[in-house]
């Protein structure tokens, strides 16, 4: 379906009460098609042949002389005329069919009637490397951008290829729908309201270069003005940029100033700071970096530390509080 039909159809049918969702994922036609994908089939030529209702709980398999096996993933009902009026063709509806095992997920399911983790659903795979050039259509820009903080977040630690997922559409600022139905206004109002993810994804070396050094400035002038180094406890203390989206975390990343750690934060070490000084003096030093990073750039950050090693892998670990985060802490409510 066209981003504009989809857009005006999903619209209507919300505000009618019927039970659609606006929210969706497009990928492209050529490679779904490659991967099994195919155009459904609305209705038989031979209009004699009982159709199964499924209705009893078991397969609704189609005699295999009106319709091949492996081809009856394809098959829609349509009767088109009569009191109980089946037509949806205007959706343009395509299918990708499983062809996997799934004798484990059947065996799971009988034990328990649930799965062990997502991961056991069979289905198709996003993350599957032939998939390239997925777009996601949201509502809002709050929407948008917590599916640009997740897939930053999973190209970031190599769970996906970076041109794995392609743009975010906002359908909020698109405009009316009958606007965009002329193909050149379509293009143009799409692309107004679309984030590219190169433009995260790519490397600025100008900027990114002014940026990593200004950091390493500020934290070096929060040394200097530190005073003596106090003894006490061991350990190590980054700098946690907790918007992995903001210019600041994507230029320390691109210049190999970030790591990813096992909880998934996105930390620097300061290495301007002296070896000698405590982990807390080192968390309230931290504390004053991120409060001069935050003032001059406006991205919200914190410390991590651990305590004896100098791993951010490793245990006991602790951080400032910025559990209201919800793109970090991948939490949402609505109204609630």
């Amino acid at each position: 379906m066209p981003t504009a039909a989809f857009l005006e159809a999903s619209a209507e049918r919300l505000r009618a009460g019927q039970k659609i969702s606006t929210l969706a994922l497009t990928f492209p036609k050529r490679q779904m098609f490659e991967l099994g994908t195919r155009p459904v089939i609305y209705g038989l030529n031979d209009t004699g042949v009982a159709i199964p209702t499924g209705q009893d709980g078991g397969p609704r398999i189609i005699p295999t002389d009106a319709l091949p096996l492996n081809e009856q993933f394809r098959y829609l009902s349509y009767y088109p005329t009569g009191r109980w009026r089946v037509d949806w063709t205007h959706e343009r509806e395509w299918r990708w069919p499983f062809n996997g095992d799934l004798t484990e997920y059947e065996a799971e399911m009988a034990r328990s009637g649930v799965v062990d983790g997502v991961t056991d659903i069979p289905g198709l795979d996003l993350y599957y490397g032939a998939l390239h050039g997925i777009g996601v259509i949201v509502n809002t820009r709050e929407e948008a951008n917590m599916v640009l903080h997740d897939v930053l977040a999973l190209v970031d630690r190599q769970d996906i290829a970076p041109d794995t997922f392609e743009y975010v559409l906002i359908s909020d600022e698109v405009g009316s729908p009958e606007a965009i139905r002329d193909p050149d206004a379509e293009a143009a109002a799409i692309a107004a309201a679309t984030i590219d993810l190169t433009d995260y994804l790519t490397p600025q070396p100008e900027r990114d270069r002014e940026i990593a050094d200004r950091v390493h400035a500020l934290a070096q002038q929060v040394e200097e003005s530190a005073g003596p180094s106090e003894q006490g406890e061991p350990g190590g203390c980054w700098l946690w940029l907790v918007d992995n989206v903001h210019p600041v975390t994507r230029a320390l990343l691109n210049s190999d100033k970030l790591v990813i750690n096992q909880d998934r934060k996105y930390v620097m070490f300061p290495y301007e700071f002296s070896d000698d000084r405590s982990l807390r003096q080192r968390e309230a030093m931290t504390l004053e970096l991120t409060r001069l990073i935050n003032e001059e750039f406006g991205i919200e950050a914190g410390y991590f530390s651990v305590l004896l090693w100098g791993d951010p892998d490793a245990l006991p670990s602790y951080n400032s509080d910025h559990l209201d985060n919800k793109l970090h802490y991948n939490w949402w409510s609505y109204g609630l």
